[in-house]
């Protein structure tokens, strides 16, 4: 990747998403369409993908799955852009929502302060409220939960990237961002209407693929990922990114 990091959606990318997500519930923005659109910075983007290196083990996996690495935290979007981190604390979901991985007080280790001040990380957050602001017309607070993931697929052992299956989180607006792919096979993903009748199907192969959807309107699920070359390390990286009407 010879650059790296959009700070912010600009107009013409942040018009299409509200558009697409008026129309069809859901949208897709290439990584290739991401730099050349923004304004991008090597360094920042070096400091924002290395903190997947230092990801840790997700403990709470109802499948007894060791393959998922992770960290959580949580913003406050206010309407005029202010962007505040909540106090860390477990994250929770409703067994209906996880059939998983739900009903429990789940304890992550926290966003490590390099990705909180993180200059992309904050301009996308901002801009993605934007846009959904846009959409609902409503120029209201965000409560934002973060997810970064590495999911691995190590030998013949399978990693799953979505392991509850086709579902929806329980928000308003989801987000996945790639960070990097690296010697993985699958991992495609799948949208669907409320009735799980597929919308739309693809893979996030390059940095910054970004797909973003109504969470109460559609639901989604990612395939299984196994490892190209046995022998050699396998895993996809992902940011995904909830929002919510507080």
């Amino acid at each position: 990747m010879n650059a790296a990091l959009p700070t912010a959606l600009v107009d013409s990318m942040s018009a299409g998403l509200v558009a697409a997500l008026r129309n069809k519930q859901y949208d897709f923005v290439s990584g290739l369409s991401m730099q050349a659109a923004c304004n991008l910075e090597p360094a920042v983007w070096r400091e924002f993908i290395e903190c997947w290196e230092r990801l840790t083990l997700d403990r709470y996996m109802g499948d007894g799955g060791r393959y998922r690495y992770r960290r959580y935290g949580a913003f406050l979007l206010g309407a005029h852009g202010e962007l505040v981190l909540q106090p860390h604390g477990p994250y929770e979901q409703p067994r209906y929502i996880n059939t998983l991985n739900g009903g429990v007080a789940r304890h992550f280790d926290p966003l490590e302060p390099s990705f909180v001040h993180n200059r992309f990380l904050r301009g996308l957050l901002r801009s993605l409220g934007r846009v959904f602001d846009a959409v609902e017309a409503n120029n209201g607070p965000w409560l934002i939960r973060l997810h970064p993931y590495r999911i691995r697929a190590d030998g013949s052992a399978v990693g799953q990237p979505t392991p509850e299956g086709l579902h929806r989180d329980g928000v308003d607006f989801i987000v996945t961002l790639m960070i990097e792919r690296r010697n993985v096979e699958g991992g495609e993903t799948r949208i669907t209407d409320a009735g799980g009748n597929l919308l739309h199907a693809l893979t996030l192969s390059e940095p910054l693929d970004m797909v973003v959807a109504n969470d109460v309107t559609t639901m989604h699920s990612v395939s299984p990922i196994t490892a190209a070359a046995p022998d050699c390390a396998a895993y996809r990286d992902v940011l995904v990114i909830a929002y919510s009407r507080p």
